[in-house]
């Protein structure tokens, strides 16, 4: 059994804004919404599900940047490419 490590999303595009502070994590899922999220990239929760970001540009009307979440997963060669599983730090 082989072991290979991918990280996904394999291209990951992220958009440059001139908000200097202000920024959100790009959809993880075709159709998705992007998470607003604090300063340290974590995605804020209200009550539950996630918050989904409603402005995309700061109160100086300066663009948000755009940031994104990557994970690494664990694939065997010999299985399914459900078999993949995540790599955590936990």
């Amino acid at each position: 059994m082989a072991i290979r490590y991918e990280i996904h999303p394999s291209i990951g595009i992220a958009r440059v804004g001139d908000a200097p502070a202000s920024f959100y994590l790009a959809p993880e899922a075709e159709g998705a919404l992007p998470l607003e999220c604090d300063r340290h990239g974590n995605p804020i929760v209200a009550n539950g599900p996630a918050r989904f970001v409603t402005r995309l540009r700061d109160k100086k009307g300066r663009i948000r940047r755009q940031g994104a979440r990557f994970r690494v997963f664990a694939c065997d060669d010999t299985g399914p490419s459900e078999a993949a599983r995540e790599i955590t730090g936990d």
